[in-house]
């Protein structure tokens, strides 16, 4: 027994990323979808969704989240987005590639 008030942890283990938190238990998408469909055989699903449960650390995940947020801003900034640009018109590219045609247009007042 530790100091009057503590409560000792037993199989307490620790991140191997960051050494210092314990890992936590947190269930995954397909143990929910596998408890929710199994339940009522025998308690499968239950089963399933208990050793379907992945490690999870809180501050790698803080980490890891905030680093993909970075990869997505530079990426963003990186991209042009061509819907800002002006579009020529379609005349001026015809008359550019082939000069000798003309191009006839129907004005609204006709």
């Amino acid at each position: 027994m530790g100091k009057k008030g503590t409560v000792e942890k037993k199989n307490v283990r620790l991140c191997p990323k960051c050494s210092n938190e314990t890992l936590e238990q947190q269930g995954t998408f397909h143990g929910l979808l596998c408890c929710l469909s199994l339940w009522w055989v025998c308690g499968l699903g239950c089963l399933c969704y208990r050793f379907l449960k992945e490690d999870y650390c809180e501050p790698c995940d803080a980490v890891r989240i905030l680093s993909k947020g970075l990869e997505t801003r530079q990426l963003k900034l990186c991209i042009d987005d061509i819907s800002l640009y002006e579009q020529p018109k379609i005349d001026d590219a015809i008359k550019e590639e082939q000069p000798n045609v003309v191009v006839v247009t129907k004005s609204k007042s006709e």
